[in-house]
């Protein structure tokens, strides 16, 4: 059994280090596009830490659209992930409340309760009272942060196609 050194594993490391680093930028850029698009379905951010300039590549695509959703503890999770420059990134929120199930599920064409309507409006704006808590301390970008809101019911996918409504 052959024992590596420490002076090896720290020569290989600069070694390697140095074939990516006199890659001209062109091609460093072009490979870490590829390894970009060989991870749709996957966690960017693993990539995040393989060196300072992978850090800054995937960190503008992590942080450039966040989702959210409430209830839940990604509103609470916000300052702590996304605070100095990476605000800076963020161009759109999404946030996506999650409402309750309707009581009557099987009733589409008729409205929903005053209970309802006061439990969503309740919910829907204790989300945003969240959210805009922290966004308070943001300073103010240059081209601004896109917010776009949602909301739904699990009862949503019981209801017949011909009574949802289409995004737009």
């Amino acid at each position: 059994m052959k024992l590596r050194s420490k002076t090896t594993s720290s020569f290989e490391y600069v070694n390697n280090h140095l074939r990516w680093a006199i890659l001209p930028t062109e091609v460093r850029l072009m490979i870490l596009e590829q390894v970009e698009v060989g991870c749709k379905g996957h966690d960017l951010s693993d990539w995040a830490s393989v060196s300072r300039e992978w850090q800054a590549f995937f960190e503008a695509r992590i942080f450039q659209r966040l989702r959210l959703r409430y209830p839940g503890s990604d509103i609470d999770n916000l300052s702590y992930f996304v605070h100095g420059y990476r605000r800076n990134l963020v161009k759109e929120i999404l946030l996506h409340v999650s409402l309750e199930e309707y009581d009557n599920v099987n009733k589409f064409d008729e409205p929903e309760t005053r209970d309802t309507i006061r439990a969503n409006n309740k919910l829907f704006s204790q989300a945003l009272k969240r959210l805009f808590i922290p966004l308070s301390t943001w300073s103010t970008p240059k081209c601004g942060v896109k917010l776009r809101l949602s909301a739904s019911s699990p009862s949503d996918s019981g209801h017949p196609w011909e009574h949802r409504a289409e995004a737009s």
